[in-house]
């Protein structure tokens, strides 16, 4: 878990000059090709298996977060936290995160992404 607050406290200082200009918003952290796929199932998406988002498959496809019916990208950076998040989890599903970015792309940078329980 150390780990994890050092590249999470990284990523803040990487992206972030100002964290008070991002939005914070809690979401379902999950792969990129079940996110998409699950925005409309809010039952379904909260069931979805860490192991799923684990698959060499679902790395390769990235991940992001699902807030309010609508999927939201991560780039690279967002890419290598959630899977260290998703690495250090003793959740089965439903992992839940603290997502600070601006969330009007398709692809968002977080400045600070953290589980959430």
């Amino acid at each position: 878990m150390k780990k994890v607050a050092l590249v999470l406290f990284c990523a803040v200082v990487i992206n972030s000059g100002s964290v008070s200009a991002h939005d914070r918003k809690i979401g379902l952290l999950m792969d990129a090709t079940c996110g998409q796929r699950l925005a409309d199932s809010p039952e379904e998406a909260a069931s979805h298996l860490v192991s799923c988002s684990l698959r060499e498959s679902c790395v390769t496809a990235g991940f992001g977060v699902l807030i309010e019916g609508k999927f939201y990208k991560f780039d690279k950076m967002g890419d290598k936290l959630a899977l260290m998040i998703f690495q250090s989890t003793d959740k089965k599903a439903n992992v839940r995160v603290r997502v600070d970015a601006h969330f009007d792309k398709d692809v968002i940078s977080p400045a600070i992404l953290e589980p959430f329980n």
